[in-house]
């Protein structure tokens, strides 16, 4: 997996960074976890629970998630 991040577009956000998943080059699904930060640039709410969390799907790779409502 190492390898195949090597070249992978980021952007670095002061000392953080996030792989870009995009239209041309979508995260592939079995790196969604465990392989540092990923910021998708064409992503859709999918769903809400007005109290607690909205989920997102990116249209570019396919991958969903859900993130917590802020307070």
């Amino acid at each position: 997996m190492e390898n195949e991040l090597k070249d992978w577009p980021k952007k670095y956000y002061g000392l953080k960074w996030a792989y870009i998943c995009s239209k041309d080059k979508p995260m592939p699904l079995h790196l969604a976890k465990g392989n540092g930060q990923w910021e998708h640039d064409d992503v859709h709410e999918t769903d809400a629970d007005s109290e607690s969390y909205i989920e997102y799907k990116c249209h570019s790779c396919g991958h969903v998630w859900r993130s917590e409502m802020p307070e």
